[in-house]
């Protein structure tokens, strides 16, 4: 099944934050939410990524930065987030990294953590402040 025969009739007229939605997974799910007329927040570590997204959409789509990397990035977020919206009706964790694909023998220590933290920790701290 690809995203373009999803039915999403359901979602309409939400508030959605989409995290990752430069590329990939992240971009075709945001768009179809945003082709439904809903409202869109969109993420990236380099919010100039979401140019296009913000050209196509320039009546719904709210393109904002987040490091999943950096626990004051997800402040941030959420800070801007309650100051310029009522409420998130969906909260899509898309973005993640996947790491070195390494024996785990090998594994650098450091990139295990920085995943852990992108992947699990900080995608737990968005979801709890936003709640």
């Amino acid at each position: 099944m690809n995203i373009e025969n999803l039915d999403l009739q359901f979602l309409k007229s939400k508030t959605v934050l989409v995290t990752g939605s430069s590329k990939g997974i992240g971009l075709s799910i945001t768009e179809k939410l945003l082709d439904l007329g809903n409202i869109g927040i969109g993420t990236s570590r380099d919010v100039d990524s979401l140019d296009a997204l913000s050209k196509k959409f320039n009546r719904n789509f709210y393109p904002m930065q987040l490091n999943l990397d950096s626990f004051e990035s997800v402040e941030s977020l959420t800070q801007n987030i309650s100051q310029d919206f009522d409420k998130i009706d969906v909260l899509i964790c898309n973005a993640g990294m996947l790491g070195d694909l390494e024996y785990i023998e090998n594994y650098n220590y450091e990139t295990w953590c920085k995943t852990i933290t992108v992947n699990l920790n900080n995608q737990f701290l968005l979801i709890q402040k936003l709640k």
